[in-house]
């Protein structure tokens, strides 16, 4: 799992390492969120941003899941544990802001 803003990452874990789920959270100038974070799934559960599309992303459980709030600029991603098969080059191929 791998939480990214602006590009730059916050948080890279592997989802099996939680014995206890948590909850991830994220303050910048552009608002905040609450990331629920459990060996089994991934959510957004809180964003300031207006719309709430991230929140209603639901359950990220699976390698190539993912929630991205354009508002706050972050990504929320279900990466396998090889990310060298993600990005080759070591490198992410384009960022939106």
């Amino acid at each position: 799992m791998r939480i990214t803003q602006d590009g730059k990452v916050l948080l890279e874990m592997d989802l099996r390492e939680f014995s206890e789920s948590m909850e991830y959270r994220i303050d910048s100038d552009r608002g905040h969120m609450i990331i629920y974070i459990s060996s089994e799934k991934v959510y957004i559960k809180e964003s300031s941003c207006a719309d709430k599309i991230c929140e209603k992303e639901g359950d990220l459980t699976s390698p190539g899941d993912g929630a991205v709030c354009l508002p706050n600029r972050v990504v929320v991603q279900i990466v396998s544990g090889d990310s060298k098969k993600e990005y080759p080059s070591g490198k992410v191929d384009a960022v939106s802001k």
